[in-house]
């Protein structure tokens, strides 16, 4: 057997192994094993040197873009929350460090030191968010202020309350909605949903089971609902059924051999919603003002604020999500370093080939 072959299979045993020690920690509730296995794997030996392989660093990277690629496409199952993932990704970062400390060279370059320290800081960076991050929720209703943050546990509302060093006013909450959208329906007998729709416009034709209906025109119409009421004013089709004439009152279902005919509206969902909020201090001093929608937030103070949800039954109230995150930072430091090391690298080679390097 080849070494090459033999680094490939030892590690792929040192992986899969820490990822059965990861489900046994997580099983009994002992994530501490983790730390053992990273000690025995980091002291000096045969396996330490493992570690730092080109080998070992393509099958862990395989294991984990694998393991990436079914979490992503299936987020329930839980596998960035696991143990064993986060053992494994432990265990890139560990043989990142060891690199740096044991296979470092002067002859390796500036890319090779930003390569490997970009992958711990990126790490560092996700420990730091899962230790550090807050989230959470405020709920105003236009003109009100709050520095009073109620605080997201497992993606459920707490009653813990987080006092923020800022307070933060609603000044106006907008929704725009889309056009209603009015249609005739067309329902066969003991059947969900409707078998055509026909859009409110003159000349618009299905054909249902044989039966043709045109849509003619659309107009207003006195409709009295009891004896005595005052006539309402209701949203009346004339249609042609089979070349006949007919009429279909809004909300009033016509029968028409084993066909109903339905004219209805569906009020226009909403298209956007957006909030404009200021920033006050404790002096109720106005620090910064601006509108936020969703997936545009407004950041202040590392905290970053987002249009989060409303009320349609209350159209001055707004939800406001708050996030602070100090990992974020520290993972874009390690991105920022990754690609500088890579292009650094290619560059390196480059120059290498043209004989400037000895």
């Amino acid at each position: 057997m080849t070494e090459t072959r033999k680094n490939y299979l030892m590690s792929l045993g040192v992986a899969v192994g820490t990822a059965i020690v990861g489900v046994v920690a997580q099983t009994v509730g002992a994530p501490w094993l983790l730390a053992i296995v990273a000690a025995v794997l980091a002291a000096p030996g045969p396996t330490r040197k493992l570690l730092t392989t080109f080998e070992f660093a393509t099958a862990v990277l395989i294991i984990l873009t694998l393991a990436t690629a079914v979490g992503t496409l299936d987020y329930a199952l839980g596998v960035f929350d696991s143990l064993w993932f986060k053992g494994l990704m432990a265990l890139m970062g560990l043989s990142s460090l060891l690199c740096l400390l044991f296979r470092y060279s002067s002859g390796k370059g500036i890319p090779y030191v930003l390569i490997h320290l970009s992958i711990i800081v990126i790490l560092v960076g996700g420990a730091m968010k899962e230790q550090l991050k807050q989230t959470g929720m405020v709920h105003l209703r236009e003109g009100e202020a709050t520095n009073q943050l109620q605080l997201l546990k497992d993606g459920e509302l707490s009653s813990e309350v987080l006092r923020l060093p800022f307070s933060i006013r609603l000044d106006r909450f907008k929704v725009e909605f889309y056009e209603s959208d009015l249609k005739l329906y067309v329902f066969r007998h003991q059947e969900e949903g409707p078998a055509a729709e026909l859009p409110a416009k003159e000349g618009a034709t299905t054909t249902v089971d044989g039966v043709t209906i045109e849509f003619v025109a659309l107009q207003d119409h006195p409709y009295v609902p009891t004896p005595g009421h005052p006539p309402i004013q209701v949203k009346m089709a004339r249609i042609l059924v089979d070349g006949k004439a007919g009429l279909v009152l809004m909300g009033r279902p016509v029968i028409n051999g084993k066909l109903a005919l339905v004219l209805d509206e569906k009020n226009g969902e909403p298209k956007s919603y957006q909030s404009t909020l200021t920033i006050l201090d404790e002096n109720g001093q106005e620090l910064n003002t601006r509108s936020v929608v969703v997936n545009d937030p407004l950041i202040h103070g590392g905290w970053w604020l987002y249009q989060s949800n409303w009320d349609p039954r209350d159209l001055s109230y707004s939800g406001i999500l708050l996030v602070n995150d100090p990992g974020l930072y520290v993972s874009i430091a390690g991105l920022v370093m990754l690609v500088l090391g890579t292009l650094a690298k290619i560059r390196f080679r480059k120059r290498n080939r043209e004989g400037v390097l000895p």
